[in-house]
């Protein structure tokens, strides 16, 4: 019974962690991305809504540049650029982490190297 009682608590203790939800990809997110090789970065906003698709604009000037769908499993995120950019038709898998501020994807698979960076990590800041 005294064991019993020791699982009880420890799961008791235990159950915000593992009821701890990921945020959802849902909203407007920016970055920075590298505008050419003497070390310059241009701003990008990134739309994800709750329909499963997304546009990014790259200088954040109101001007759409490429457009997809996404679908989330878990805690990856499969990515195709319909219109725009040099990854349409492409597929993109990354394992992502999310907050109430932050995004961070990490390519697990991708066919189009230009996508997620050299590093193919992508952190992002959720717009207030």
């Amino acid at each position: 019974m005294k064991a019993l009682k020791t699982i009880c608590t420890a799961l008791v203790l235990l159950m915000p962690l593992f009821m701890a939800a990921q945020e959802s990809l849902v909203g407007n997110w920016t970055t920075s991305v590298p505008a050419g090789e003497d070390g310059s970065v241009i701003p990008l906003k990134v739309t994800m809504t709750d329909a499963g698709t997304y546009t990014l604009d790259f200088g954040a000037d109101g001007q759409v540049e490429v457009s997809g769908k996404y679908i989330v499993d878990g805690n990856q995120v499969v990515i195709m650029d319909e219109e725009g950019g040099e990854c349409k038709g492409q597929r993109g898998i990354y394992t992502f982490t999310a907050d109430a501020t932050s995004l961070m994807m990490v390519r697990t698979q991708d066919a189009c190297e230009g996508r997620g960076g050299p590093e193919g990590k992508m952190r992002f800041t959720r717009e207030k």
